[in-house]
């Protein structure tokens, strides 16, 4: 058994991928040279069935994973593999007389990096615009009455 956003999945079969490119130029004799390896996103296949006490319910639980795909919402699997900050890009239920309150279905997720920002927002403090804001006004005072 495994959870997919908190949403139980049974009878799991779990696999992934793990590639990367590799960039290869020809070569005069021999093999090409290979230069550099680009690490790709890992990529999951769950395969299970979502069961419920009716298949209404089933049916409600794969619209709410439909709704967290479409919207392109991070979410975590946990089995006996664990994947973090995936996207749900695929799913396919399956219908048939063996599961009656609920469905097969098969899910792919891929894995994604959030990238964090080098910006910094600098630091005012508002006690100190203020107090400019006061100095100024009682110049601007001193300088009227003159």
């Amino acid at each position: 058994m495994g959870k997919l956003a908190g949403y139980t999945i049974a009878n799991i079969q779990e696999s992934f991928t793990n590639t990367v490119n590799a960039t290869s130029y020809p070569t005069e004799k021999g093999l090409p040279t290979t230069d550099s390896v680009k690490r790709q996103p890992k990529t999951f296949n769950i395969t299970g069935k979502i069961l419920a006490k009716s298949n209404s319910e089933a049916i409600k639980i794969y619209e709410a994973l439909e709704k967290k795909q479409n919207a392109g919402t991070l979410v975590t699997y946990v089995g006996r593999t664990t994947a973090k900050n995936v996207l749900i890009t695929s799913m396919t239920p399956t219908f048939d007389a063996t599961n009656k309150n609920g469905m097969g279905i098969s899910i792919d997720l891929q894995e994604v990096r959030i990238a964090k920002s080098p910006y910094v927002k600098k630091k005012t403090t508002k006690k100190k615009v203020v107090k400019e804001h006061i100095e100024n006004e009682k110049d601007n005072q001193s300088l009227s009455r003159h």
